[in-house]
């Protein structure tokens, strides 16, 4: 007898609504608790599932129609470039043919962002690439950036970050691939404007004001493991070890908020250390990681840090619940692509002040990875949901350093909410209407190879002053 997906699905959607309005009652009231994490599970589990019963035919589609062209003697082109471009890479089914050698990437940097400034520093690649080794054998990464930012008393040095990555994607071969990143970054323009969706900030105010301001200084080594238990089913482990000095003005909103024993924020001290271990699954059908031009990724993620005593500096104990479903589906062929993500990220416990603005260590509302054109760390909970739609299409190829490069335009549209999690001020600090945060904007990509892209961003929303502008490395998703 067959066995169809729709009935399971549809018990899965059932038990996770009866969970998820009791989880619609704790987030919207605040009370982010042990049973409000078990919803958020719940129902990120069942979305995750319905993600993978729409996306699967669609990749498979995509897979027969890649096939068919390639049997026609148009190959795919796994990265996304225009059909003249030299093919690389793997696609989910279809092998394409790669050059056997190495990528060299240099790239000067003269950038940065609203958020932290202007400023330079230089950036290098390195990856073999080999027939069968999809995106690459390995590669090296090597960044060192610095930006200055201007106020009253002059130009500041605002922001330092410098880091060497190694990845070994294959190094059981399409079993178990590695990554390994040590860095050391120094943010002094980081700013905290109070907790919740609707933190207040009058229009006059100035978002560079000291009162808002607070230093982290933080050397991070980062360990990743991936585990491919099946072609599309991988098991994602790692371990992060942070030592964090923090410093910040006594009559700043941060050393306020923290004296107020209503809002349950830990005052970490001067200096304070962090240990993660996290452990989540994937569900990867795209083509390639590093530029995909179709089919879907659904992830479920969680981190533990099993802090708690001062003794050992190490004040928090926490956990981290993150879902996210992307899809990418191609529109006029591979050099046009439609890419949406729907992210969902939910702390639990006593987590540092810094944590209730990031996901996966980048800002929420505000930076280069999330709602982009609001200003970085806007808003501050423990609750964020939001959601981010791309259209990228390539203009061009051009060869460069003796590899296929090609430029991409970018349109996007971001939006989302979060909740601050504390339950007595929950209707104050978060407000009674649903109240979207969005960005709008546009950008250009370069993908170098088949193994690293450089992305240029501008975006407005209603928070912004004007815009916010952001320069990095791969793509936003």
């Amino acid at each position: 007898m067959y066995a169809s997906p729709v009935f399971p699905l549809k018990l899965a959607y059932g038990k996770a609504w009866q969970t998820g309005f009791w989880c619609r009652f704790k987030f919207v009231s605040g009370r982010l608790g042990w049973r409000g994490a078990c919803s958020f599970l719940a129902v990120g589990a069942a979305l995750l599932a319905a993600s993978v019963v729409i996306g699967e035919p669609m990749a498979v589609l995509a897979q027969e129609e890649a096939a068919r062209k390639q049997k026609q003697g148009t190959q795919a082109q796994p990265c996304g470039q225009a059909p003249q471009a030299q093919p690389c890479g793997q696609g989910t089914a279809v092998v394409t043919k790669a050059k056997e050698g190495t990528e060299f990437t240099p790239v000067p940097l003269v950038g940065g962002s609203s958020d932290v400034g202007i400023g330079g520093g230089a950036m290098v690649s390195y990856a073999v690439t080999r027939p069968g080794f999809s995106p690459y054998v390995f590669r090296l990464e090597l960044f060192s950036m610095t930006t200055m930012k201007g106020r009253d008393d002059g130009l500041y040095v605002s922001y330092q970050d410098h880091y060497f990555m190694a990845h070994w994607p294959h190094v059981i071969k399409d079993q178990f691939s590695f990554k390994v990143r040590a860095s050391f970054t120094r943010e002094s323009a980081l700013r905290y404007y109070g907790l919740g969706n609707v933190s207040h900030l009058p229009p006059s105010a100035n978002l560079t004001d000291q009162r808002f301001k607070y230093d982290r200084l933080h050397p991070e080594l980062r360990l990743y493991g991936l585990v491919h238990l099946t072609k599309r089913l991988v098991l994602d482990l790692r371990v992060n070890y942070t030592l964090n000095w923090l410093d910040f003005g006594g009559d700043t909103r941060l050393a306020q908020d923290l004296a107020d024993p209503e809002l349950s924020l830990t005052d970490p001290g001067h200096f304070h250390q962090v240990v993660y271990l996290g452990a989540g699954v994937q569900w990867d059908a795209r083509d390639t990681p590093v530029a995909t031009s179709r089919g879907h990724l659904q992830t479920l993620r969680v981190d533990w840090a099993p802090g708690g005593t001062r003794a050992l500096a190490m004040p928090y104990r926490f956990a981290r619940f993150n879902v996210a479903s992307h899809f990418y589906v191609p529109v006029f062929g591979p050099a046009s692509v439609l890419a949406f993500r729907l992210l969902g990220d939910f702390l639990l416990g006593d987590a540092p002040v810094y944590e209730l603005a990031r996901f996966n260590d980048t800002s929420a509302f505000g930076g280069p990875e999330g709602v982009r054109g609001i200003p970085g760390q806007r808003y501050h909970g423990k609750l964020k949901v939001f959601g981010n739609l791309e259209w990228r299409q390539v203009l061009f190829g051009f060869p460069f350093l003796g590899k296929q490069n090609k430029l991409a335009a970018v349109v996007f549209a971001d939006a989302g909410r979060l909740w601050s999690g504390v339950s007595k001020w929950a209707k104050r600090l978060d407000g009674k209407t649903l109240r979207v945060h969005y960005g709008l904007g546009g950008g250009l990509r370069l993908l170098a190879g088949c193994s690293f892209v450089i992305r240029a961003d501008v975006a407005w929303s209603r928070d912004a002053r004007p815009v916010g502008a952001y320069f990095g490395a791969g793509q936003v998703f």
